[in-house]
């Protein structure tokens, strides 16, 4: 083996190396994640202290386990978003599983469980559980998960546009800025757009020029996208105005998958009636077709995963200057024709579209 490959397979093991050392780099700010707390109770409604409470996040088997303290509660910080089964056992009670209970990003859920008396070995499983509520700040937001982001029209722009962040003009509080000026993006609390925080996955995504997001995450890779309004942590900072935070897409352990469309076209829009008091009946061209396709599953189960989105979006329209063109007679066309150092080809092409006055 000479030493061009040997070098050459010393890069790919380095390389690979980094990867899986950045993969495993843990993450603990909540710009990515959420929480779960709560107090495990007995029939007569006094708490459970010693209990062992266990959440296991459905799509990608991840464990977490946590005891109850002496006033019977527990929390988990620092939890990928996703939904979770929450289990609660002690001895002399009945092993009692809360199904499905999601974990929003940035948000603390409360989920209280509720033992019955009798064996450990016997497991009660409680499915239905309202939506938990986050009693433990006055925290105000809005969280709007993929559903939201790929069935709205209002996020239908995306890389042309501000795609899933336009979800925050559905929150209270927030309006467009046309008529507050001082940078790009929406007005929150009424506050200048200028005061606006964008991050992606905890990654500062401010374009820094001209104020607003740097980068548009395809809707379809789009797993949560939030914002906050007021009392955010300080782990946040940067702004006065209002966090647009967004989390990626993750794989679990099924593989999954999708193919998608956003059609814009100008055969969908009714004729401006700007355009139809000069005679124009048809819309100027405009064809936008952003198409693309996703894929995500497991490397490792319950350990490692993937997920990928390709997308492309060509758009093609029709443009002019908006300004009066001049162009020779047909005698000036006869004069500029004698130029012995005129170029033939030029000429030709200048007089196809440009007619003579």
């Amino acid at each position: 083996m000479n030493t061009v490959s040997i070098l050459k397979r010393f890069a790919i093991v380095l390389a690979t190396l980094a990867v899986f050392a950045l993969l495993a780099i843990p993450t603990f700010a909540q710009t990515i994640d959420g929480s779960l707390t709560g107090t495990v109770y007995d029939p007569s409604g006094a708490a459970v202290n010693g209990a062992t409470v266990t959440v296991t996040n459905v799509a990608t088997g991840q464990i977490e386990t946590d005891t109850t303290k002496t006033l019977g509660d527990y929390r988990f910080n620092d939890l990928p978003v996703g939904t979770y089964n929450v289990t609660a056992s002690s001895p002399n009670f009945k092993t009692t599983t809360l199904t499905n209970i999601p974990v929003e990003l940035n948000k603390v859920g409360t989920a209280n469980v509720k033992l019955e008396v009798g064996s450990s070995a016997t497991t009660v499983e409680v499915s239905g559980v309202a939506p938990p509520v986050d009693t433990s700040s006055a925290q105000l937001q809005s969280t709007y998960d993929s559903r939201f982001s790929q069935d709205l029209g209002i996020t239908s722009a995306g890389a042309n546009g501000a795609g899933v962040l336009n979800l925050s003009l559905l929150s209270p509080g927030v309006t467009n800025s046309s008529a507050m000026g001082l940078g790009v993006g929406p007005s929150v609390g009424g506050q200048r757009p200028r005061d606006n925080n964008f991050t992606v996955e905890g990654v500062d995504n401010n374009n820094k020029s001209v104020t607003g997001a740097l980068i548009t995450v395809p809707n379809d890779a789009v797993q949560n996208f939030t914002l906050l309004e007021n009392q955010f942590n300080a782990e946040f900072g940067h702004s006065s105005g209002g966090q647009f935070n967004t989390t990626i897409m993750s794989g679990t352990n099924g593989f999954h998958g999708s193919v998608y469309e956003y059609f814009r076209n100008r055969n969908l829009n009714a004729v401006d009636n700007f355009y139809a008091l000069q005679g124009i009946l048809k819309n100027p061209r405009f064809d936008s077709n952003r198409y693309g396709g996703t894929l995500g599953g497991p490397i490792v189960k319950n350990k490692l995963f993937f997920f990928t989105d390709f997308e492309r979006q060509p758009v093609g329209q029709t443009g002019s200057s908006g300004l009066v063109v001049s162009s020779p007679t047909a005698a000036g066309y006869a004069a500029i024709k004698t130029d012995p150092t005129l170029s033939a080809n030029n000429f030709a092409i200048f007089s196809k579209y440009m007619p003579a006055a």
